[in-house]
């Protein structure tokens, strides 16, 4: 019986750039499906990728990998508008990562959030514009449209970016943190005593709300972890990019993950530090309070005040603290990649009229 997943493309251009969110969702997808796929008799899904392009993230030996078409120095926004529109017609292409050939109709495409539209002061007037032409195009073009919650869905329909009922709701999974190979050294390099500081991930878009932190009223240093260093400023401790090891093992010592962003699509790191047992201070805004559930304090974005009122009720209740991290994990081990690789073979199989 023919597989949904057979004869599948996913478009590998995540695999050439230093990682971002998106293309953590890509990477743990991509390899999920294969699991998937394994586990039905089936080949893999091939990751396309440019011939002369360098894969800077791994994939696992048994994921066939095929290099089509160049990048030459026009980039990958090219490639993917030119080599990869020409991947045979007979193959369902899967775009994760929000690009893909626009004028091409057999394909399935990830738009993560509408946030070029929510929060264009985040972005350069050139990407606002390139996205305001592709995403439209690619969700009106596109077999199905894939996004990473309930409320990036209702924003992509709000703003006409995605026609209504047209995008299917596949979270992000939070168990790959589980697998990570904790790297301690960042702790002892930084001074770093376990629970004696609180964590928050560092970015430069203006609604993550970075500048929030600063107004925090708080004994313990805020550690700012990711992105390029920045000046210390009060409590805030910027220590610039760390590896994943690092990430793992600064999310376990920390008192909380601090997350003040005032719009996500999504909200990965609420999770992650959730799974690995430690409390989550979040913002009210755009998807995190479904994302959390009612395993995080909140906190208006808006409102410094309210995240210290937080930070001080969980430094002084150690038994807030165990509930916290209880509940946290719980309700972080609901969110796995391999549910969401079954949701995408699900709407794969319908797209297709093929029978699961």
């Amino acid at each position: 019986m023919q597989n949904a997943l057979d004869n599948l493309a996913i478009n590998g251009r995540f695999l050439t750039r230093r990682p971002t969110g998106v293309d953590r969702t890509a990477y743990e997808l991509t390899c999920a499906l294969a699991d998937v796929s394994a586990q039905n008799g089936v080949p893999p899904p091939k990751i396309v990728v440019p011939t002369d392009a360098q894969t800077i993230i791994p994939l696992p030996d048994e994921m066939p990998v095929e290099a089509f078409g160049k990048v030459q120095h026009w980039g990958g926004a090219f490639w993917e508008q030119s080599s990869l529109a020409a991947l045979s017609k007979n193959q369902m292409l899967l775009n994760f990562c929000n690009t893909g050939p626009m004028l091409r109709r057999h394909q399935a495409v990830m738009i993560h959030d509408a946030q070029v539209w929510s929060a264009p002061e985040s972005y350069s007037a050139s990407f606002r514009n390139w996205y305001r032409l592709l995403l439209p195009t690619l969700a009106r073009r596109a077999d199905v449209v894939f996004t990473v919650s309930d409320y990036s869905r209702k924003m992509l329909e709000h703003f006409g970016i995605v026609p209504r009922g047209k995008a299917h709701v596949i979270p992000n999974g939070a168990d790959h943190i589980l697998r990570v190979q904790p790297d301690t050294t960042v702790l002892t390099r930084h001074g770093l005593t376990s629970r004696g500081y609180f964590l928050a991930i560092a970015s430069n878009h203006k609604h993550k709300n970075i500048d929030l932190l600063e107004a925090i009223q708080t004994d313990r240093p805020i550690v700012l972890a990711g992105g390029a260093q920045r000046a210390d400023k009060g409590n805030l401790v910027s220590i610039g990019r760390v590896s994943e090891g690092e990430l793992r093992a600064l999310y376990a010592s920390a008192q909380a993950l601090l997350f003040p962003s005032f719009i996500e699509g999504f909200g990965l790191p609420p999770l992650e530090a959730m799974a690995l047992g430690t409390p989550v201070i979040s913002s009210t805004g755009g998807a995190l309070p479904d994302t959390c559930g009612h395993a995080a304090m909140f906190a208006n974005p808006s409102d410094a005040n309210e995240w210290t009122t937080c930070v001080q009720r969980l430094n002084g209740s150690s038994q807030l603290w165990d509930e916290l991290s209880a509940m946290g994990t719980e309700h972080a081990a609901s969110y796995t990649w391999a549910g969401s690789a079954d949701l995408i073979r699900h709407h794969l199989s319908e797209v297709s009229g093929i029978s699961r």
